[in-house]
């Protein structure tokens, strides 16, 4: 993995031949718990952004278009 943080990316350098072996052998584990109903699980699990979206809480993003770039 490469991270540019100036540049604002993350690059997996993975062949599409590894990946894609990767994928055919991956199996999701069993889930152990129970999905969160109220609290900070809650709102992490409903809330929290991907990072190439900041990884931040979804509601504290300004809602003007381009602010957030």
């Amino acid at each position: 993995i490469r991270l540019d943080v100036a540049a604002r990316r993350i690059d997996l350098l993975v062949g599409d031949d590894e990946l894609a072996a990767r994928m055919a052998a991956w199996q999701a584990a069993p889930r152990e718990r129970a999905l969160a109903v109220r609290g900070y699980a809650k709102l992490f699990e409903t809330s929290v952004l991907q990072a190439d979206q900041g990884c931040d809480f979804d509601f504290l993003l300004n809602a003007t278009p381009g602010v957030n770039q």
